[in-house]
């Protein structure tokens, strides 16, 4: 039930890549991606990396509206 936000300005509506970087001993975990309270993705696996300094890349496609919004990491 966590979640961050963060307030983004998106200069035009159009799709974007959002790269998440994340570290995690033995996977398993999952993240996903809001506008305020509307989903933009499904579920985004968290994948094994070894350790917890040991950080890896996972990049999802969202589309989203021009203008400033909440961007929600749960």
């Amino acid at each position: 039930g966590e979640w961050l936000q963060y307030t983004v300005s998106v200069p035009a509506t159009d799709t974007y890549t959002v790269t998440l970087r994340v570290a995690s001993p033995d996977g398993g975990g999952s993240l996903r991606l809001a506008a305020g309270s509307v989903p933009l993705t499904s579920s985004i696996a968290v994948p094994r990396t070894g350790g917890w300094q040991a950080w890896t890349d996972v990049s999802v496609t969202v589309s989203l509206s021009a203008g400033t919004q909440p961007l929600r990491l749960l």
